[in-house]
């Protein structure tokens, strides 16, 4: 689950795609993996958020995000809530996310961002 996740995630942002194989591959370990989403997805992601006029953009992109939290094992939850969510960092941009989310999604970042 968690490796769909991340390549949906990667369709939204094709130089950090290029980036993902060029350092590492669908074989990498797990960890290796996380700690990419944490050090180049997530500015990526906090830049298209605050730069984007493209709402419709960002609803796909974080709907794929609920859908996988949903149907996700529990690092993919983990990881979505605790990295991407919790590593957006201007609150500007955390408005205009939870704008996007259904209730249950804002309820589920909340309780992280207590332990954040």
């Amino acid at each position: 689950k968690f490796d769909e996740m991340l390549e949906k995630i990667l369709q939204f942002m094709p130089d950090v795609k290029e980036n993902f194989y060029t350092k590492l591959s669908e074989n990498s370990k797990l960890s290796d993996k996380i700690v990419f989403l944490k050090d180049e997805v997530v500015p990526q992601l906090n830049k298209m958020i605050s730069r984007t006029r493209d709402d419709k953009k960002l609803e796909r992109l974080f709907s794929n995000l609920c859908k996988d939290y949903a149907f996700g094992d529990e690092d993919t939850r983990c990881v979505i809530t605790m990295i991407i969510f919790n590593g957006i960092e201007d609150e500007k941009s955390r408005i205009k996310v939870r704008s996007i989310l259904p209730t249950y999604m804002q309820k589920t970042w909340a309780a992280s961002w207590r332990v954040k």
